[in-house]
């Protein structure tokens, strides 16, 4: 099994603790790859990136 790269991120609108897995081995490119796929926030709805 591979080892996962992981990393806690807040919502800069109302700072829900969203855990972000994947691959990448650094955490940067992780945040990188997250962020360009424009995701929603769960609780407000307003764009993360």
């Amino acid at each position: 099994m591979a080892e996962k790269s992981w990393l806690i991120y807040h919502c800069p609108h109302c700072r829900l603790l969203i855990t972000i897995i994947g691959d990448p081995a650094s955490r940067q490119e992780l945040l990188s790859r997250y962020l360009a796929k424009r995701p929603l926030c769960h609780q407000c709805l307003k764009p993360l990136g």
